[in-house]
């Protein structure tokens, strides 16, 4: 299941490769849990984040390289006030690579952690300029890069001996993607998927880092973003499952910084 709220909000949506250059400045769930069956590199300029990929966990620190393999669940948290980050997406089929077929099937996978290969780096953010310059010959520049990142990576990759585990995180994350509009609880989604209420719970805060209820909003405040391009506060609060406008509104400022109108009004007109 591609996440198709993945919260990437500078999409060129003409092309299949997306940049974003972000900077936070308060603590956060910089990303929920989620997968999809893009790659995606993230490369931390500064700060310091917990990831959690297929159930491993492992924080990374200024200067470390995220690789993100299709399919894989991932979340990630900050853990300093201030994060700047870049991120690439892209389908691997772009650049025809001879192990496309390996990384697909889940039979082999880049290491998710880099700390010691500085050079792809400029890789990183050589491929941000050249979708954010956005020329007649962009993406050819972006896919050169990209190119040469994934040829650094040659001795990155590992046979992929396979888990169960993810099999409960991608469970959730697709029971979510189908049930946000709803008025859901811990208990419907433990119920649906055949678990006790007390081991889901436990389970999902192991898997997922977060209570359940925290993992929801911020789908549904990602979701909401999206959606106020289109439409007014008003509009949506039901769509996205909550009970009353004001709680919708309290939850959007406390995990945004800002209420739904004055955030429609500085991303939208």
């Amino acid at each position: 299941m591609f996440d198709k709220n993945y919260d990437i909000s500078q999409s060129k949506k003409t092309s299949s490769i997306v940049a974003i250059h972000k900077f936070f400045d308060k603590k956060s769930m910089f990303t929920h849990m989620h997968y999809h069956d893009d790659f995606e590199i993230i490369y931390i300029v500064h700060g310091n984040v917990f990831m959690i990929i297929d159930g491993v966990k492992f924080y990374a620190n200024e200067g470390s390289i995220i690789l993100i393999n299709p399919y894989e669940t991932h979340y990630g948290e900050m853990t300093t006030e201030h994060l700047e980050y870049y991120c690439i997406d892209f389908p691997l089929s772009l650049l025809s690579l001879q192990t496309e077929n390996d990384i697909m099937t889940r039979r082999k996978k880049y290491f998710n952690h880099i700390t010691d290969f500085a050079g792809i780096s400029s890789n990183i953010v050589s491929t941000y300029k050249a979708y954010e310059d956005f020329s007649d010959s962009w993406e050819l520049l972006a896919k050169a890069n990209l190119l040469m990142l994934f040829y650094n990576l040659t001795d990155k990759i590992s046979k992929f001996p396979g888990k169960k585990k993810e099999v409960f995180e991608k469970k959730v994350i697709d029971y979510v993607s189908e049930n946000y509009s709803k008025q859901i609880t811990s208990n419907d989604v433990a119920l649906t998927l055949g678990y006790n209420q007390n081991y889901f719970c436990r389970a999902f805060k192991r898997s997922f880092g977060c209570r359940f209820c925290d993992y929801l909003n911020d789908y549904r405040i990602k979701t909401a973003k999206s959606m106020l391009a289109d439409s007014t506060p008003s509009e949506i609060w039901e769509k996205l499952g909550f009970s009353s406008y004001f709680y919708f509104s309290t939850v959007f400022k406390n995990l945004a910084g800002t209420s739904p109108s004055k955030y429609k009004s500085n991303h939208y007109n």
